[in-house]
């Protein structure tokens, strides 16, 4: 069985469920989503939100139709300023879906290459 993953920004922030249909139509078995379109992605797409219930509910009906998992959620930026907690909400977005698994990115320390 081939383990395939679509990744969300090699589609330059499509919207969620036209995604998830191209990811399912490339025979891929996962997909990578973020909970908003990242600021500045190519592609002319519109701007969407995973708090929108509605598309929340799409999402579900276009993964479970295509077969499709999400095991890793995008988005979670890790900086001193930040405490964990604000996560919370977009944490519960993602397991919502499900994701089993959140990737998390944190800035190099200055001066870590010097």
């Amino acid at each position: 069985m081939q383990r395939l993953r679509l990744e969300s920004l090699s589609v330059f922030g499509a919207p969620p469920v036209a995604f998830v249909r191209l990811g399912a139509d490339l025979g891929c078995n996962f997909v990578t989503l973020a909970r908003t379109r990242a600021n500045g992605e190519l592609g002319g797409y519109p701007d969407y939100s995973l708090y929108s219930p509605d598309l929340r509910r799409e999402l579900k009906a276009v993964l479970r139709d295509g077969a499709v998992e999400m095991p890793l959620a995008d988005g979670f930026f890790i900086i001193p300023e930040r405490d964990i907690r604000s996560f919370d909400q977009e944490r519960d977005l993602f397991c919502d879906q499900p994701a089993r698994r959140f990737r998390t990115l944190r800035p190099l320390a200055r001066n870590a290459h010097a």
